[in-house]
């Protein structure tokens, strides 16, 4: 058996998990999953470091990870004997992504998210494809997040493993990030990150004006390096919450007026191929009445810009 797909069936926790993956193997007839090559499961809440059993699956190359509630308990995260387990730990997975996962603040601070990616990201030496989405309600967490993650798979990515780089969410608080970090742009320009596909946030590209206050701030320091020079396709998501409707769409335009600038006076991204802009469908409608998607499109016209790099828009 080399594909198995248990998302139909929601899993309370990972030891449910475990314990239906065993009796599939008594269904189907089969001993082991030695040849198993492709996963996906959902499970309700789970502690993501007691998922390891997925990890040592001998051939597995692809696992599709459904979290709703993940938790990591301060008695029980990390135990020596269990870090030591996962360091041993060298999986074949080449796609990995973890979708649905709930921000919680318990979960999410105290470097948890940073220790807990750093110990998958070493038991993937071969990882292409890494993704994450998340939501939830917590206020200040996606900053935590973003940078706790991609540090965390800093030698995935610096090594040029890493070919697909997904982390985004569709968190509702009122302050997603106030900028990116200066150590995850040192990680974006090293020479060994070869990401071409790159799919994240869009207020992850650019610092807030110092002056700006708090709830309405405006992105006029771009921050270049937080894309690597590698890229050929890059998707950025605009998430609504953190501006009021006024806001949002001077922060949308003024971030992609600066990013197509950026590309076409300096050529910092020089295998960039498509750049995709996702927003919600209000706002898509809205750009469109207010002329921001013909002027940007204008702006493509440039004969630089036009023969090397394609523009989309799509409504999610």
């Amino acid at each position: 058996m080399e594909y198995l797909d248990l998302t139909d069936l929601i899993a309370a926790n990972e030891e449910q998990l475990r314990y239906w993956m065993l009796e599939y193997v008594n269904l189907v007839g089969t001993t082991t999953f030695t040849e198993l090559r492709t996963l996906q499961v959902s499970i309700d809440t789970a502690c993501i470091s007691k998922l390891l059993f997925i990890f040592q699956l001998p051939s597995l190359e692809v696992a599709h990870i459904s979290i709703i509630t993940p938790h990591e308990a301060p008695h029980e995260a990390f135990p020596v004997l269990r870090t030591a387990d996962w360091k041993k730990t060298q999986s074949p997975i080449k796609k990995l992504s973890f979708t649905n996962m709930t921000m919680t603040m318990f979960f999410w601070v105290n470097f948890r998210v940073y220790r807990l990616f750093a110990l998958i990201g070493g038991a993937c030496p071969s990882l292409e494809f890494f993704k994450l989405s998340s939501s939830g309600r917590d206020q200040c967490l996606y900053s935590h997040v973003y940078e706790g993650v991609t540090k965390a798979l800093s030698h995935n990515l610096t090594s040029g493993s890493l070919r697909h780089f997904e982390l985004w969410s569709d968190i509702d608080s009122g302050h997603i990030c106030r900028q990116p970090y200066p150590d995850i742009t040192e990680i974006w320009k090293s020479d060994g990150v070869q990401v071409e596909v790159l799919i994240m946030d869009m207020v992850m590209l650019f610092r807030d004006s110092p002056s700006a206050p708090m709830m309405y701030p405006d992105p006029v320091d771009p921050v270049d390096s937080a894309i690597p020079r590698s890229i050929q396709h890059l998707t950025l998501r605009h998430n609504p919450a953190r501006y009021t409707q006024s806001k949002e769409d001077i922060f949308v335009k003024r971030s992609l007026f600066h990013l197509l600038d950026r590309i076409r006076k300096c050529n910092s991204l020089p295998e960039l191929r498509t750049v995709t802009l996702e927003m919600p469908e209000r706002i898509f409608q809205d750009s469109l009445q207010d002329g921001m998607l013909v002027s940007l499109k204008n702006m493509m016209q440039d004969a630089y810009l036009l023969e090397k790099v394609r523009l989309q828009f799509r409504s999610i």
